[in-house]
């Protein structure tokens, strides 16, 4: 059900079970305590093995030490630390505000309906963990969907301009387009080695610069154990791809539509 995107190295030797590290013995009185591990990045500015200090119910200073990172959770906004660690400083919080329900083998939506018909009295409040997991990373996954759109419009505005680039080197190139076809070769024949030339290279590159960014996000994807939006990416691909087709064919169907004779008179 959840799983760390960072252990203490020095403290999960001797605890072994992650869960385990709350209860580790720490020295100066510190009181170990697991956080989600962007939480802890982004919202507290901490990393691994920081402290954080806080007041008690009987005001007293404790301090927090962080010895592990939850990656991705439902306690994004929460600080973890053992029951028994919680109840000797915060003495006057009345029970637990917060529980989680594993369905099992029976429907999630059978658990649902027995427990609000259980805790009705109590104003009980059920939220399934995708949602909840959803709800956290709406803001998120907006702005990397912007981003991968605006990098897609990008690469496919690039494409044009490597068409008008194709363009201004098959014009530098008439004079040897003429020879070809002062020789024989018909403007099909030539157009069709014009656009497999540079497809070739078109190709290549954005297979090249697919698997380069594949590997980079890797460790990523890996550690946070999301899903990938393959169809999403393969549908940008073949965007770019397609639109620089299309740019390499009209820019060698522009370079051929003049006659060529006149641009070998020079050679």
């Amino acid at each position: 059900a959840f799983s760390f995107a960072a252990l203490d190295s020095s403290l999960i030797k001797k605890e072994g079970n992650p869960w385990n590290l709350l209860n580790a013995p720490l020295p100066a009185g510190k009181i170990p305590a697991i956080a989600d591990q962007t939480v802890m990045e982004w919202g507290l500015g901490k990393k691994l093995g920081d402290s954080l200090f806080l007041t008690d119910d009987l005001g007293n200073a404790i301090e927090l030490q962080l010895v592990a990172g939850l990656a991705n959770s439902i306690f994004q906004g929460y600080v973890l630390i053992a029951e028994e660690n919680f109840l000797r400083h915060f003495p006057s919080t009345p029970g637990f505000k917060v529980f989680l329900a594993d369905h099992g083998g029976s429907s999630a939506a059978d658990l649902r309906q027995e427990l609000n018909r259980a805790l009705v009295s109590y104003g009980v409040e059920i939220t399934d963990t995708a949602e909840r997991l959803a709800g956290f990373n709406t803001v998120q996954n907006t702005y990397l969907s912007i981003f991968l759109l605006l990098g897609g419009l990008g690469l496919m505005l690039s494409t044009i301009g490597l068409g008008i680039s194709l363009s201004r080197s098959i014009l530098e190139r008439r004079g040897e387009l003429a020879l070809m076809s002062a020789v024989g070769v018909s403007r099909t024949q030539i157009q069709h080695m014009i656009i497999a030339e540079y497809a070739v290279l078109l190709l290549a590159g954005t297979l090249i610069g697919a698997v380069a960014g594949l590997i980079a996000v890797l460790p990523v994807i890996a550690l946070l154990k999301s899903s990938v939006p393959f169809g999403l990416l393969a549908a940008v691909l073949l965007g770019i791809a397609l639109t620089g087709l299309v740019s390499l064919y009209t820019a060698s169907r522009l370079a051929l539509s003049k006659y060529l004779l006149p641009a070998l008179r020079p050679e």
